[in-house]
């Protein structure tokens, strides 16, 4: 052999050695993480100054926020450096991992970007993009390791020329299409491509990763996938009664513990009532409270049990680094929803329906 061979042994176990360091960190962040009576703390806060001070001087979140004025600290400037804090955790675990794992991380980092491209679409959606405000929710970090030109894409005044800014970018030739047809340049359509070439991403990740890695990636997204399929059909039945042939246009191709059969009587169900009847019959009959209204929440709950276990059972391979990152995430998100709550002063029985635990 010859000399740069490493044998499949030598990489599984070098791929056990390098998970084994980084559940160990990752299980000492973990307990940095907020708790229950820091939400209750948060919730019962009156002003988004006095949540940002409980967070700089309570929390793990005094770094992110030291240079900070809580006294007059606004909702957006707050929100910046909470992101900071996840960027900033993202670059210390990306410099414990090599190889491989490296590259997996990608689709971390373009998760991040996908969203900053389908919340750049709403707000041309809505006819109005405030520049300074628009990266001023992106941590300086993602501005210097994307290979997004962000001042460019902010400065777009219309859908035609926010795609014309992506040539150079894998994402143009995804958009590219809707500049020459008009009458599907809606923004349904437009993040409904993006979210299907983010999940085609993923699975030719899958299908090049080792098997350790391979079967993270599976644990990770098959779950995702399948139940933004079911939330997207069963909202395109009881909502727009689209027809199946529209629908199966908005389905991810790639289901990850859903049959065949049970995906289509899902798709093809005649009414509501026969959409929730076929999700019933699946493994995810208990996610969704459909009487709620708050099928959102209920999925994002979902995920954020599934990445918690992923964390709690220390598995030996990528899922532990994605499942970490989305658990911070969504503890930053929880925050933003107490702050919007206070805002519009809702009472704290209110705010506790959109934290997600």
């Amino acid at each position: 052999m010859g000399r740069g061979y490493i044998s499949p042994c030598d990489r599984e176990l070098r791929g056990m050695y390098q998970y084994s360091g980084i559940n160990a960190k990752i299980k000492a962040m973990m307990g940095k993480r907020l708790t229950l009576k820091d939400y209750e703390e948060l919730i019962n806060k009156r002003s988004v100054g006095e949540i940002a001070s409980y967070l700089k001087f309570q929390t793990s979140y005094a770094s992110a926020l030291s240079g900070i004025q809580e006294s007059n600290i606004h909702r957006g400037e707050l929100e910046r450096h909470l992101y900071d804090q996840l960027f900033n955790e993202y670059i210390r675990l990306k410099k414990f991992v090599n190889g491989e794992t490296k590259k997996l991380l990608k689709a971390v980092s373009l998760r991040y970007e996908l969203r900053f491209l389908q919340n750049m679409i709403q707000l041309l959606n809505a006819g109005h993009i405030d520049e300074t405000d628009a990266l001023m929710h992106i941590p300086q970090y993602f501005l210097e390791d994307s290979n997004l030109d962000f001042n460019r894409l902010v400065s777009s005044k219309n859908f035609v020329q926010f795609i014309e800014n992506l040539q150079g970018t894998v994402y143009y030739d995804v958009l590219k299409p809707f500049i020459t047809n008009q009458e599907h340049l809606n923004l349904f359509h437009m993040e409904n491509s993006l979210d299907m070439f983010y999940y085609t991403y993923i699975w030719k990740l899958r299908r090049k990763a080792s098997g350790r890695d391979a079967a993270g990636l599976e644990e990770l997204y098959a779950a995702e996938a399948d139940l933004t399929n079911i939330m997207n059909a069963y909202r395109f039945i009881t909502f727009f009664h689209l027809p199946k042939e529209n629908i199966y246009a908005y389905i991810i191709p790639f289901s990850g513990h859903l049959g065949k059969d049970q995906l289509r009587a899902i798709v093809e169900a005649a009414s509501q009532d026969k959409c929730i009847v076929a999700i019933n019959e699946t493994r995810y009959k208990n996610v969704f409270h459909f009487e709620s209204g708050l099928l959102d929440i209920d999925y994002k709950r979902q995920m954020y049990q599934i990445n918690s276990k992923i964390i709690k059972q220390s598995r030996q391979n990528f899922a532990i680094l994605a499942a970490y990152l989305y658990v911070l995430e969504n503890e930053i998100k929880n925050i933003i929803s107490i702050v919007e709550g206070i805002r519009y002063q809702l009472p704290p029985e209110e705010i506790r329906k959109y934290i997600v635990m």
